[in-house]
């Protein structure tokens, strides 16, 4: 996520910040819409509604399928039932939540923050 638009990987789209105008041919057909079928309100709302917008983002990579979280699950049910640990996701996970919290604060108090030495593992 950033000023010029949301990546969201597990749905292999890229959605940017500000949507694209609608083509030169939908703006046409949008004003002789409203041309054609306005309705003049008396005592009413004198605003039209806008066309809503059908962003659904773009593809990434266009040959791509996710299964990433399903090989996540996979790999964690044979640790489970091998009696193992999964240090590498123990390790991944808690990096995440400390990150998120640090960028957390951060935003709150308006400032760079760095990752505490007590915080290393």
């Amino acid at each position: 996520m950033g000023p010029g638009g949301t990546l969201e990987l597990e749905k292999n789209r890229l959605y940017y910040e500000s949507a694209k105008g609608a083509s030169a041919i939908e703006k046409l057909i949008n004003d002789i819409e409203n041309s054609v079928f306005d309705v003049v309100p008396i005592g009413g709302a004198t605003w039209i509604p806008e066309t809503a917008d059908k962003a659904r983002g773009e593809v990434i990579f266009p040959r791509w399928k996710s299964e990433e979280t399903m090989l996540q699950l996979v790999a964690f049910a044979g640790f489970i039932r091998e009696g193992g640990f999964p240090e590498e996701f123990t390790r991944q996970t808690y990096y995440a939540t400390v990150w998120s919290l640090l960028a957390e604060q951060a935003m709150d108090e308006n400032r760079i923050l760095t990752l505490p030495e007590e915080y290393k593992i």
